[in-house]
């Protein structure tokens, strides 16, 4: 009767050994993960800023009337979006409220617009605010008033 006691405390013990251990490899898993996150999982969003950071400053080097070609190329899939002061939406995306009152470019990866910088004057495509889907090249030309975008 003593050895099944002893026994029954042995596998009593083992068991939340193993618990302790499958908690732990779980925790280890889940930190790995986060950690892959960090530094592979927002690698679009950077893109898509750092495209956009690139178009800003090509428009900011342009003298009136220049006209430059440009490749719009990450991410795929993606939408290149204009708005001016008083547009808070443009076809189905939307600016976001941060950036409400003010000219600005986004790249948009669904309809709410998080990736937007300010401009100084509208960019305009046909007379009208513009939508493009990514990839796509575009010759743009320095008006007066606008940017004026064309798609090639």
């Amino acid at each position: 009767m003593i050895n099944n006691k002893r026994g029954i405390q042995l596998m009593g013990r083992t068991i939340i050994e193993i618990l302790i251990a499958i908690v732990v490899v779980m925790l280890l898993f889940y930190a790995g993960y986060t950690i892959f996150q960090i530094y592979f999982g927002d690698q679009k969003e950077e893109q898509a800023s750092g495209e956009l950071g690139e178009i800003i400053s090509l428009l900011e080097e342009m003298e009136v009337g220049e006209e430059r070609s440009e490749a719009i190329l990450t991410p795929k899939d993606w939408h290149f979006v204009s708005f001016d002061e008083n547009a808070n939406f443009v076809e189905e995306f939307e600016k976001p409220y941060i950036m409400q009152g003010q000219i600005c470019l986004c790249i948009c990866k669904d309809k709410k617009c998080e990736i937007c910088q300010p401009i100084d004057k509208p960019a305009k495509m046909n007379n009208a605010l513009f939508t493009i889907k990514i990839p796509k090249d575009v010759n743009i030309i320095n008006l007066n008033d606008f940017y004026d975008f064309k798609e090639v």
